[in-house]
């Protein structure tokens, strides 16, 4: 039997492909959420990949009020459908959350750091959370100094000495000063340097810029080696301040006034009570030694006391001023007729100079680069630091730059979110402090700088946010639920307009 075989013959063939469907079904595993959640910032759509990504930004679920009948919190549903959404096969979510007008960032003071703004006013220097909300609420702060030594080839004091200089601080002002560099970089553009004069009584803090290197006549850098020289820089900003101590017969008495934020957000001074330095056979108790930690009498009840790490001024009687930084605080039996509660404050702390010392003084007795750590986290967990801090807003690692989450997310691309922030010189501080999210952020690329007033070298104290009259859900910005939390609160917005229209509009809507 012959089976016949079909054969192709030379030439060409088509083959007809179907067309493609006018409208093709979207994507399932890309999807947007709007709502509630603890952290993160606020009407800012942010893309997240994960449920890691996703709590590291927005953090845990939020809690939005007491179920009285089931005896339980009532929880954000978004956090929860954020994860379903992962677990079945999600690739990408945006997340927007919402929140009203009145949501607000916790403050936090910085123990032993102080601001020192264009008039030379000295506050207490605060950092905030990355967002608003009462999710901060558990985070203790603290600080740690670190120092750099350097050697000092020659110092020109007369333009720094010559200005009057305030209670408070001096204002900027340029003169120059040489340094002798012990390596390469020990001082860049920016850096704040503690300089000590008169055998650490007088102390001197500045912050430079420039960096010219002057060459020796015959070519060769100032100390004959090729790894040191002489290098120029400019001050920009200085401040003068003694550690001298008073062992005089007298004891010193004053006022203490402590710092908080107004509702207006401005730092105002409270007073803190009368304060008194120990004294011993009617003499000053205070120890000669410049490290040891200093004491103070508060008449205050131990309740109302400042928390370790706060950073208070004592005028005394005599006119001077003292930043005393508190390191700890011990109640005192009362004592008197009437009886008056104090308490004992141990700590550190530098005096407001009220003049600049001796022109003349040309070598300081050392002379200090310093940066510090700055760390957050809950009690008894380990915190999340940042360490090579800088006090000037000429420094790319300037603490004051750490952004909020509304400006770190303002853009996926972290480069162009930097730039519409004006802040593209602190890029890599950005990127340190995006992944993981740092807990707090800066007070602003300003001009005002900061200097450490008895900050530890080791963290001694972690002082929890400023108290607020506020309970938790309006600091959340949930304390009022209606439409307008998810509203743009333009007007005009088609959103907003379909809501807000009449029935009898609604079809033409």
């Amino acid at each position: 039997m012959t089976v016949g075989v079909a054969r192709r013959l030379p030439g060409f063939a088509f083959q007809v492909q179907p067309p493609l469907l006018d409208e093709s079904l979207p994507r399932l595993d890309i999807a947007a959420f709007v709502g509630f959640t603890a952290s993160g910032p606020l009407h800012t759509p942010v893309v997240v990949e994960d449920p890691s990504h996703f709590a590291d930004v927005f953090g845990q679920d939020a809690t939005l009020a007491w179920d009285a009948v089931r005896q339980a919190p009532l929880m954000a549903q978004l956090p929860p459908a954020v994860r379903a959404f992962f677990r079945n096969g999600g690739q990408r979510a945006w997340i927007v959350r919402v929140a009203g007008a009145d949501a607000v960032a916790n403050l936090f003071p910085i123990p032993g750091l102080a601001r020192i703004d264009g008039a030379g006013a000295v506050t207490p220097a605060f950092a905030r959370a990355r967002s608003a909300g009462s999710w901060s609420d558990p985070l203790g702060v603290t600080a740690a100094l670190a120092s750099q030594s350097f050697s000092v080839a020659g110092i020109t004091l007369q333009a720094v000495a010559s200005r009057p200089v305030s209670v408070a601080g001096s204002s900027p002002a340029d003169s120059t000063v040489d340094l002798q560099i012990n390596s390469p970089g020990a001082v860049t553009d920016g850096d704040l340097l503690r300089l000590d004069f008169n055998g650490g009584d007088d102390v001197l803090f500045a912050t430079v810029a420039g960096g010219t290197p002057l060459g020796s006549p015959f070519g060769l850098p100032l100390g004959g080696s090729s790894g040191s020289g002489a290098t120029r820089f400019v001050i920009r900003r200085w401040a003068w301040f003694r550690a001298a101590r008073k062992t005089g017969n007298a004891t010193p008495t004053g006022t203490a006034w402590a710092f908080r934020h107004n509702p207006q957000g401005a730092v105002v001074e409270v007073k803190a009570g009368a304060a008194s330095a120990p004294e011993q056979n009617g003499k000053i108790a205070w120890p000669t030694d410049p490290d040891s930690p200093l004491t103070l009498v508060l008449q205050q009840p131990l309740s109302a006391a400042p928390a370790p790490g706060s950073l208070l001024r004592v005028n005394f009687d005599g006119g001077e001023s003292f930043w005393f930084r508190v390191q700890a605080v011990v109640g005192t039996l009362p004592s008197g007729s009437p009886a008056v509660e104090s308490v004992e404050l141990t700590g550190q702390g530098l005096w407001a100079a009220a003049a600049a010392p001796h022109p003349k003084l040309v070598q300081p007795a050392a002379a200090d680069r310093l940066s510090f750590e700055l760390g957050a986290g809950e009690g008894g967990g380990d915190p999340v630091k940042l360490a090579g801090l800088t006090f000037c807003v000429d420094h790319p690692s300037f603490w004051g730059a750490l952004p909020v989450d509304e400006a770190l997310y303002a853009e996926t691309d972290l480069s162009q979110a930097a730039q519409e922030a004006s802040a593209s010189s602190y890029l890599a501080l950005w990127q340190l402090a995006a992944v993981p999210r740092f807990p707090l952020a800066g007070d602003g690329p300003d001009n005002d700088w900061f200097v450490p007033i008895g900050m530890a070298v080791v963290p001694d104290a972690a002082p929890g946010p400023e108290p607020s009259l506020s309970d938790s859900l309006s600091r959340d910005g949930l304390a009022k639920f209606d439409a307008s939390l998810f509203l743009d609160p333009r007007p005009n917005t088609p959103l907003r307009d379909l809501i807000e229209s009449k029935m009898t509009d609604l079809p033409a809507e």
